[in-house]
């Protein structure tokens, strides 16, 4: 009965230790490293144009999910002109966090791919924004993406 109880107990801490190193994932940065996002480890990573990057996650060759970081340039818009014209381009989606630091939406595009998106302000009227694209089933990864997004300075 002790053997079992400890042959279960150290299953699980090698379990949730392999967990902890997959949930760390990697790093995407815009040019710069502006702006970041975690995407899992096994995503590939690409260079964007200058001011985003792109990671994607392929199964036997089918896009299932991808992330977009782009570091928008300094702009003539508030925090809150700039929630505006996104609510207008993603009619499809729902404001689920809007605050004076944080903007997340979720939903549909007019293409019909699901979506997870953020927005938030870094400085001198930059802003930083994450969107990923999904299929069904992969919410919780899209999230995960979406949440990460931070200010890499």
């Amino acid at each position: 009965m002790t053997r079992n109880i400890a042959r279960t107990f150290w299953c699980v801490a090698i379990a949730a230790t392999t967990m902890m190193f997959a949930q760390d994932g990697k790093k995407v940065n815009t040019k710069g490293g502006v702006c970041q996002v975690t995407v899992p480890a096994s995503w590939k990573a690409g260079k964007g144009l200058d001011d985003f990057e792109a990671a994607t996650s392929e199964d036997d060759g089918y896009v299932k999910a991808k992330a977009l970081v782009i570091l928008k340039p300094p702009l003539d818009f508030s925090f809150a002109e700039i929630k505006a014209v996104i609510r207008q381009s993603y009619t499809d989606a729902k404001v689920t966090k809007d605050s004076t630091t944080e903007f997340e939406m979720e939903g549909k595009l007019s293409s019909g791919e699901l979506l997870a998106y953020r927005l938030i302000p870094v400085s001198n009227r930059r802003f930083c924004e994450v969107q990923v694209t999904y299929d069904s089933g992969m919410a919780d990864q899209a999230r995960k993406v979406a949440w990460s997004l931070k200010s890499g300075k």
